[in-house]
This record gives structure tokens, C-alpha cells and sequence, in this order.
């Protein structure tokens, strides 16, 4: 981003820049300890409507009527439209040059209109007025007010400090400016970039916790019954593989050879191989997947302490900024 230079003369007249250069006291007109500062000077275009106080560095207060622009915009030519306007730097932007005669005792001023846009900054205040549209902001949620009151400061940044806090809060009154009866509460809305088809609503950090410690629960409850499954199923599994049942034939072989029918391998079938390979390759699997459900009960755990609890390290609620 480009920066102004702190001294910068370029934009007077050529007249006026050899004065300058040619004087030898000329460190008197740059504005050290105070002195005397030439620059690029524009002064209010005033209306016979208009009071004005204006300062010596290209500044001035204004009080008068809703005036955006030249003297015939905005709302000047209805009743209730006074305004009280705080300018600093004038066409700044876009600063013109100015004519300094060679006595240096009188200046040609440049006169100007305000200029929302290029004025460098401004605070207005505003009895009656069109502030969105004066001020090419986006309608946001709200749409754009008309003919309502308004305070505006702009310039390149604005601080708005609170040793003891800040509340931005609408809605304290039942009516408004113009005698309107307020039967909404009004929103709060941030856009930046002026990009006022992007706006999402701002999710109440308590709500959001409880609605996340609820999806944590059920995650829970569903770990729990995956682990009680496969608790289940490993020991079916390991029954199924290990089974016996009695068999007729060993039965008949011990009863003809010993005289017992419980003699050969207590008159049952032997495991199937199939049975028993498959089970212990399916419960060596199981043992793996119950561990991995503790960790993973173990995770949800911490997660649901870390994004809910207000000392949890990813709790979305902020401890100094409150909304509702």
C-alpha cells in the first residue's frame, strides 16, 4: 500500500513550490514546533443555511442540514433534517492545487462540497438522513433505513475504545426518531467488505455448546453399543469355534472298544478346523477393534471437554465478547 510522504509539497502550484524552495526561511512554512504548514488547503463550499468554524489545518465543524454532497442533496429541504458535521482533511484523496501569491498574505482557497468518499475522516451527526444510501452500504439483513437518524464516523480506521467495555444495543426505546413505533428488535450486523449478500447468522456460544455436548452423548451412547456388540460377538464367535456336540458314531467306537461310550473324547464331535481357524483369525480382529473403541471412547472424552468446557482449549465461546 502506498504511503503519503510526511512532507509532501507536490501538489501546490508550481508558483507556489518555487516560493518555497527559493526562500531561505521556508523551514518556517513547514510546520516545525507549530509554525506556519503550506499545504494543499480546501475550505467548506458553505450555504447561507450553514454555520461553520474552521480550523487552520483543513478542518471544520459544521452545523446545519442533511447534506451529503452540494448544496441541494439530501434531506436540507425538509424539517427535522439538522446535522452537525466533523471533518478532518478535506479532499484528501484527491488533493488540487492552490495559488500562493509571491507575498505569501493571500492564499487562493479551494472550495468544496463534502465528499464522503475522498474527505479523509468524518463523524456525522444526523437528525434526519438516507445513511445507507449516502453511504453505499450494504442492506445487509436489515435493508437500508430512509429518512431516520443517524451517527456515522468513517476514515481509514476507527478504534472505538471502552476502559470499563462496550455495549452495541438496540432496540432501548419504543419508538424512533421520526415518532415510529419500533415493534422488532433490530439487528446487529458486521459486513465487511461491504459485501452484504455473505451474512450469516452468529451461532450464541452456550447454545452451540449444549447442542455439540448433545452430538458427543450420542456418539457416546453409540460407542457403547458397538463395544457391547462386539463383546457379544466375540464370545459368540469364540463359543461357535470352540463348539462340540455329541456324536453317535465316537459314542458307538467307545461303548464297542471300552465298554464306555464317553471314552473318546467324551462321546463328542471334534472342532472344525474351518471353525477354529476362522474364529481365531475373526477374534484376534475383535481384540484389535475393542482397543481402538476405548481409544476412540477415550477421544470423544477429551473432545467434549475440550470444545464445551469453558476452560477446554477449543471452546468456541469467548470469555470477553457476549452476544444474544
Amino acid at each position: 500500500m502506498a504511503l503519503k510522504k510526511a512532507f509532501d509539497i507536490s501538489k501546490l502550484s508550481n508558483k507556489t513550490q518555487q516560493i518555497l524552495n527559493s526562500n531561505p526561511n521556508s523551514y518556517l512554512s513547514v510546520g516545525v514546533n507549530g509554525e506556519q504548514l503550506d499545504e494543499v488547503k480546501v475550505r467548506y463550499n458553505k450555504s447561507p443555511g450553514e454555520l461553520l468554524t474552521s480550523g487552520p489545518r483543513n478542518t471544520y465543524i459544521k452545523q446545519g442540514y442533511d447534506r451529503p454532497g452540494t448544496v441541494n442533496s439530501g434531506r436540507g429541504g425538509e424539517t427535522g433534517a439538522g446535522s452537525i458535521t466533523l471533518v478532518a482533511g478535506p479532499m484528501s484523496a484527491k488533493p488540487r492545487s492552490v495559488e500562493l501569491s509571491p507575498q505569501k498574505d493571500i492564499q487562493k482557497m479551494l472550495y468544496a462540497d463534502p465528499n464522503i468518499a475522498l474527505d479523509a475522516s468524518m463523524i456525522y451527526t444526523e437528525q434526519k438522513t438516507d445513511v445507507d444510501i449516502n453511504f453505499n452500504i450494504a442492506k445487509g439483513q436489515a435493508g437500508s433505513l430512509e429518512a431516520r437518524s443517524a451517527i456515522v464516523a468513517k476514515a481509514d480506521a476507527v478504534r472505538i475504545i471502552g476502559r470499563e467495555g462496550i455495549k452495541i444495543v438496540t432496540k432501548v426505546d419504543k419508538m424512533n426518531s421520526v415518532g415510529g413505533k419500533i415493534k422488532s428488535v433490530p439487528r446487529i450486523e458486521l459486513i465487511a467488505g461491504n459485501r452484504g449478500n455473505a451474512l450469516q447468522a452468529s451461532t450464541r456460544a452456550s447454545t452451540n455448546n449444549k447442542s455439540l455436548q448433545k452430538v458427543f452423548d450420542r456418539l457416546d451412547e453409540i460407542n457403547a453399543t458397538l463395544d457391547f456388540f462386539m463383546t457379544s460377538q466375540l464370545e459368540f464367535n469364540s463359543a461357535i469355534a470352540s463348539h462340540q456336540h455329541p456324536d453317535s458314531f465316537h459314542i458307538l467306537l467307545g461303548l464297542l472298544g471300552a465298554g464306555n461310550p464317553l471314552s473318546i473324547n467324551a462321546g463328542q464331535c471334534l472342532p472344525a478346523f474351518e471353525l477354529l481357524t476362522s474364529g481365531a483369525k475373526c477374534s484376534a480382529q475383535e481384540f484389535i477393534a475393542k482397543s481402538d473403541n476405548i481409544m476412540t471412547k477415550l477421544k470423544i472424552a477429551a473432545s467434549k471437554i475440550n470444545s464445551t468446557e469453558v476452560f477446554g482449549v477449543n471452546q468456541a465461546g469467548s470469555k470477553s465478547v457476549f452476544s444474544n
